[in-house]
C-alpha cells in the first residue's frame, strides 16, 4: 500500500467514525503505522498536514450520511488532534 492509498483510507475510516473516541483512536493507530514504517518526520507532517486538508482544513462541513451534529463533532475532534502533529 503507498502513503497517498493509507492517506485516502485513513479520510475514510475517519469519515465513518461513530464517536471521538473512534476517530481519535484511528488517528493513534495512523501514527503507529506511520513510526513503524520509517518515513521521516517531514513525510509524517505532510501526511497530517494532506489528511487535515482532506478533511476540511479550518471548514466545517456537514455529510448527511450521520447526524450533522454528531459527525462535525467527532471530525472537529479528530481535526484538532491532526492539527497538533502538524505543528510539531
Amino acid at each position: 500500500m503507498t502513503l497517498n492509498e493509507y492517506l485516502n483510507q485513513t479520510e475514510e475510516k475517519l469519515l465513518s467514525a461513530s464517536s471521538r473516541e473512534e476517530a481519535e483512536s484511528i488517528v493513534s493507530s495512523a501514527q503507529n503505522v506511520l513510526n513503524a514504517s520509517k518515513i521521516s518526520e517531514d513525510g509524517q507532517r505532510q501526511f497530517w498536514a494532506d489528511l487535515y486538508k482532506k478533511l476540511g482544513g479550518d471548514q466545517d462541513f456537514i455529510l448527511e450520511k450521520q447526524g450533522a451534529d454528531s459527525l462535525s463533532d467527532i471530525l472537529a475532534a479528530a481535526k484538532r488532534v491532526i492539527a497538533q502533529k502538524v505543528k510539531k
